[in-house]
């Protein structure tokens, strides 16, 4: 009988060991987890962040729209250099960024450029992009703000809508001229 109560004594002690053991094991694991996230984390926070873009040729404003005469300029994008000028130092005060640590901003001059560039021909915005070295979304992205800019700042003070009898006569004027009833006018 001793010897049973030795037995099951003997037993219930190795029982209990071998819980101990899996608890230490068990907390041995959740530190070692601990551990290896808490480095992971301390690592990620101080490895320097690495930014990357694609290459692109790009240029055009500074190799060949600076060098333009005004006769070319204006067959590109249909405006004078002292018009284009205008609105670059119109709309610079609203469209002026800083620049990053990754990148410098696009010149308020380049994205008035682009943005004439594109209402002023047909191309699309990925052949606008290739030849300014955007990406086809900056490209899109500068052209609609250009025109949410423009509609705020410039659109009221140099777009002026006649009043009733000025209309009047100016829809009898054009319909003399051009033709065209009911019409007072035509922008191109």
């Amino acid at each position: 009988m001793a010897d049973d109560v030795q037995i099951r004594m003997r037993l219930m002690h190795l029982e209990n060991n071998r819980q101990h053991f899996y608890d230490l094991l068990r907390r041995s694991r959740k530190r070692k987890a601990f551990l290896l996230y808490f480095t992971i984390m301390i690592q990620r926070e101080f490895t320097p962040k690495r930014m990357w873009k694609l290459p692109r040729n790009g240029g055009f404003y500074e190799r060949v729209l600076n060098v333009l005469d005004e006769e070319d300029l204006q067959k590109h994008i249909r405006r004078l250099r002292q018009a284009f000028l205008y609105v670059v130092e119109k709309l610079r005060p609203f469209w002026t960024r800083q620049d990053t640590h990754f990148q410098a901003a696009i010149s308020v001059e380049e994205k008035v450029a682009v943005a004439l560039w594109r209402l002023s021909t047909d191309a699309e915005l990925r052949i606008i992009g290739q030849l300014f070295g955007y990406a086809t979304s900056t490209v899109c992205q500068i052209v609609n703000e250009f025109c949410e800019i423009v509609m705020e700042v410039l659109f009221h003070t140099h777009v002026q809508f006649p009043g009733p009898n000025r209309l009047a006569e100016m829809v009898r004027s054009f319909e003399a001229t051009s033709g065209y009833s009911q019409a007072a006018g035509c922008i191109d």
